[in-house]
């Protein structure tokens, strides 16, 4: 009896083949190309003049970014409208040592300056596609092995093995937990730094009050769907030294529609007057700091720590007692 060819898993097969050849060889073209566009940026090395210095500050970790501005009339200006070519980022210890007037090195990429940070920034990128466009490819190559009748022979010899089946689970509750640690330990991480910066906003350490005037504003109110609007106030004032200070904030919705138009309450660190903080907060503003997407991601950090932590204990009780539940307490005999 002959065996009816069943053509739309064929016609799957195919494509899926022609989808591997054609990821294939674009990694590979794209790995090439890489390397020659990478080659070429950094074949010529130019300077750009300092024209001023300005610095950002996001909302939740209080993180504050350091940059240069490489074209007059800049200063004051949300940074997060400018482009690369009109600003560098540059790290803190070359940032105090700069002044105006002086060069920082870079590279002229179609006719625009760029750093080594804004290179940085744009090779990640290549990176994180090829780790994502690797996993196709793997997992293409692996299901076509499980079909060779040599290899899942293999495996199944090798899984009758008691040390083999130890090692594998151990793998793969190495995998399971340590990825499951790992993004839990970021996000620690990061609600420590938001603790940080709540604390150094609260205390009353080596901080200087002042009046900082708006220069410029900015509300992205279109950012994803599953991500927050943003709100930004350019800054300026002077610090104890009578030097301009420009720094771009990160507020709330309440704020910015607050002090956009006004002068604003500010207070900043004596040794680093970049790290600035806006005097008064209203319980609208912890709302909606609370209430971000970003922070509902950490309550969901919050609550898979308390499960595991509630698994680990019934587990433990099982080993000792051989159930996951607390023994009930029997009630004491009623007394003649």
């Amino acid at each position: 009896m002959k065996h009816k060819m069943d053509w739309k898993r064929v016609g799957w097969m195919i494509f899926a083949f022609m989808v591997f050849v054609f990821v294939l060889f674009k990694t590979v073209e794209n790995t090439q190309e890489y390397k020659e566009l990478k080659s070429q940026n950094e074949s010529n090395p130019v300077t750009a003049i300092v024209h001023d210095k300005t610095a950002a500050q996001d909302l939740l970790y209080g993180k504050t970014s350091y940059m240069v501005l490489l074209h007059d009339n800049l200063a004051g200006k949300v940074v997060r409208n400018l482009d690369i070519g009109q600003r560098a980022y540059v790290e803190k210890e070359e940032f105090d040592k700069l002044e105006i007037g002086d060069t920082v090195s870079g590279y002229i990429i179609d006719g625009t300056f760029h750093n080594q940070e804004d290179l940085k920034g744009e090779y990640s990128s290549y990176y994180i596609g090829l780790i994502f466009v690797s996993i196709f490819i793997i997992g293409y190559i692996s299901y076509w092995l499980s079909k060779i009748k040599m290899v899942t022979s293999f495996f199944h010899r090798m899984e009758q093995k008691r040390l083999f089946n130890s090692l594998l689970g151990v793998l793969l509750y190495g995998l399971f937990y340590g990825g499951m640690l790992t993004g839990l330990s970021f996000g620690f991480y990061y609600m420590g730094q938001m603790a940080m910066n709540a604390y150094d906003k609260y205390s009353d350490e080596d901080r200087i009050e002042t009046t900082a005037v708006v220069t410029d504003h900015f509300a992205d109110l279109d950012v994803g769907r599953y991500a927050d609007s943003e709100y930004f106030l350019a800054l300026s004032f002077e610090n104890q030294a009578n030097e301009t200070v420009y720094v771009t904030k990160e507020v709330t919705s309440h704020a910015y529609y607050a002090y956009k138009d006004q002068p604003v309450p500010i207070s900043y660190h004596e040794e680093n007057p970049y790290k600035i903080f806006l005097q008064e907060t209203s319980w609208k503003d912890v709302f909606q700091i609370m209430t971000t997407n970003e922070m509902m991601i950490y309550y969901i950090v919050c609550l898979i720590t308390v499960a595991m932590i509630y698994v680990f204990i019934c587990w433990r009780r099982y080993k000792k007692t051989g159930s996951y539940f607390r023994a009930k307490k029997e009630n004491p005999p009623l007394s003649k």
